[in-house]
């Protein structure tokens, strides 16, 4: 099984079943902040985030991820629909998974870090992404 981690601290992400990766939701407008536990799950391709039933977002709301242990904001400034965190397979190497931050819309990538090169997309929205991420990348930061 593979494992997900902060890019910034390094923290583990997984739970401890393997089946999910724990991170911070925040929502805020114009009056509010609200920050929550959200989980989604740790398999590409798989989307149906968990969080708190008191939480109700509609299609479109614009979710900021953040690391549970040291409130790194996981957004891709240069693709700001778009967060990542690092996986690391049972080999012990590293990728960046990129996630929509779009509620409702399904769109991840795998990247290998060292090459900058696009492994797998998932999702029926990655047609809308896809020219984001089908070139040189730099700008993960690791």
């Amino acid at each position: 099984m593979s494992t997900f981690l902060c890019p910034h601290c390094k923290k583990n992400l997984t739970t401890n079943d393997q089946l999910n990766v724990e991170l911070k939701g925040f929502l805020s407008g114009d009056k509010f902040e609200f920050s929550f536990p959200i989980r989604l799950p740790a398999a590409l391709g798989q989307y149906g985030a968990k969080f708190p039933e008191a939480v109700k977002m509609e299609k479109g709301a614009l979710v900021e991820f953040r690391c549970p242990s040291c409130d790194f904001n996981l957004t891709i400034p240069e693709v700001p629909r778009h967060a990542f965190v690092l996986m690391q397979d049972e080999k012990g190497e590293n990728f960046a998974v990129v996630f929509n931050r779009v509620f409702g819309e399904h769109s991840s990538f795998q990247f290998d870090l060292q090459r900058h090169q696009l492994l797998a997309a998932y999702g029926e929205n990655i047609d809308s992404y896809r020219e984001d991420f089908n070139r040189e990348l730099n700008f993960f930061g690791c």
